[in-house]
């Protein structure tokens, strides 16, 4: 038997819309901030940022900290950031195939039903930039290039969760300028301008699975083998915006040892827009041709989120230093995630078996809440300075996700962190430093039990995931003597 050409339409659009639901939640459903913007700070978890300004990355921490930058200065670094889901589970897909009913009357069939085991982490590099020059004694300018959002997972085209999702990657690059401004010895102000440039890639697998025997291959004129992937079609979906946000802070020294900072980032509108493209089995069925490729023009616009914080900074003696952040996130402005005009098989001549030529780009709108809630953030840190060359950092934090039961996915299932970090500096001259940080992360672990209905078509995840991360710091700075 073979479906009619209106089936295989209705069944790809409800296919499709099935997996980016999935996939977009998934895609936004993890806190994705990123907080490690140079490599030093990975030694205590960026504990005191918002008061330490040891270096010219406070332009980007908190601007306001540029005032204790006596002398130009450059700084590189990077946070190699390895993240190791593994999922444990079943992944299963019903679809009514409008085929005639089987028994007990239900045209619902299980296309799909794959258990099994897969991992979709990796190691993603933070590069970052910082310049700090002071002009006078009272006013100071900084530039800074930074992540300050970021996420990157592939569970692979091939694997047990391809239906909830492949690739999700979403990068802001953020160029900043900064200046501050020096009231007296105590008190100071900064702010600068963010001019950020969001890249996101969003990619998912739709397929039939095990009633692929029911399609016909346009060229061949046979029926689809009776293989779960056989007709195994990929959503491919890039989009770009750029965006301008602001940064500012204060800051307070009570004196040399003593201090303390109050930052705040402020939230970025995005209006993304880019390519969708469907490219397989399922978009040659629905030309009846060889050209298994479809294209659209695809929009998506949200909301990333504003982030308040506290640091304090305190040197006890020449040997000892402690100090604290304290940062709160504002995620409930991302609670619902829009992808507009997403390239599928959208619909055909209805009627008989004959298709006809009447075929277009898909006017899919997929939209999926996402619910975040507002987050706390919490950091302390320690620093012992041996000597003149050397100093060695610890830390601990506490960083609860935004996410919530309900919504939480396969893609990328977040869970409460546990931060435990340690570092060194080292100064092998007065004008060049070195800088090495560890930050182990450890990660709830989560179970997963939910399914998404859209259209024809009944997507359903049972497993457990769990998950753990390492972040290397490196840095590198340079005074101009």
């Amino acid at each position: 038997m073979k479906l009619s050409h209106k089936s295989v339409s209705r069944i790809a659009v409800s296919s499709l819309t099935a997996s980016l639901l999935l996939f977009n939640q998934s895609a936004f459903a993890s806190a994705f901030q990123i907080y490690e913007q140079n490599g030093a700070g990975v030694g205590n978890f960026d504990a005191g940022m918002a008061a330490e300004a040891a270096d010219a990355s406070t332009a980007w921490y908190n601007p306001a900290g540029l005032v204790r930058m006596d002398k130009p200065q450059i700084v590189v670094g990077t946070a190699v950031i390895h993240a190791d889901p593994e999922f444990k589970g079943q992944v299963t897909n019903q679809v009514n195939a409008n085929l005639p009913p089987i028994a007990g009357g239900s045209r619902l069939f299980q296309v799909s039903n794959q258990t099994g085991s897969t991992t979709g982490g990796g190691y993603f590099p933070i590069p970052s930039l910082h310049i700090a020059v002071p002009f006078n004694d009272r006013i100071y300018g900084g530039l800074s290039v930074v992540a300050p959002f970021g996420l990157e997972t592939d569970w692979g085209k091939d694997s047990v969760v391809r239906y909830a999702g492949t690739t999700t990657q979403i990068q802001d690059i953020d160029i900043t300028p900064s200046i501050a401004f020096k009231f007296n010895e105590h008190l100071s102000v900064g702010a600068g301008i963010d001019f950020n440039h969001i890249d996101s890639i969003f990619n998912s697998v739709s397929g039939f699975g095990n009633i692929s025997r029911f399609f016909t291959d346009p060229i061949t004129g046979d029926n689809y083998p009776n293989t779960v992937t056989a007709t195994d079609t990929r959503s491919k979906n890039k989009l770009d915006d750029r965006a301008t946000s602001w940064h500012g802070g204060i800051l307070y020294q009570f004196d040399e040892n003593t201090r303390v900072g109050v930052t705040y980032h402020s939230r970025v509108h995005v209006h993304a827009s880019g390519k969708s493209e469907f490219i397989g089995p399922l978009s040659a069925i629905a030309n009846n041709s060889s050209d298994g490729y479809l294209r659209s023009d695809v929009k998506s616009n949200f909301t990333l989120p504003d982030t308040l914080g506290a640091g304090v900074y305190h040197k006890v003696d020449e040997h000892w230093a402690v100090m604290g952040n304290v940062n709160y996130t504002r995620w409930s402005v991302f609670d619902n995630v829009t992808l507009q005009n997403v390239a599928a098989v959208f619909q055909g001549l209805s009627g008989g078996l004959v298709p006809t030529p009447f075929i277009r780009p898909a006017n899919v709108d997929v939209s999926v809440p996402q619910n975040f809630h507002n987050v706390w953030r919490f950091a302390v840190g320690l620093n012992y300075h041996l000597n003149e060359k050397w100093m060695f950092r610890m830390g601990f934090g506490i960083e609860p996700t935004p996410l919530n039961d309900r919504d939480a996915d396969i893609r990328l299932p977040d869970g409460d962190r546990y931060n435990v970090a340690i570092g060194a500096h080292y100064q092998p001259t007065k004008n060049l430093g070195f800088d090495l940080g560890w930050t182990h992360i450890f990660v709830k672990d989560r179970d997963l039990n939910y399914s998404v209905t859209a259209a024809q078509q009944v997507t359903k995840v049972d497993g457990h995931v769990k998950n753990s991360g390492d972040i290397l710091g490196l840095q590198l700075n340079y005074t101009v003597a």
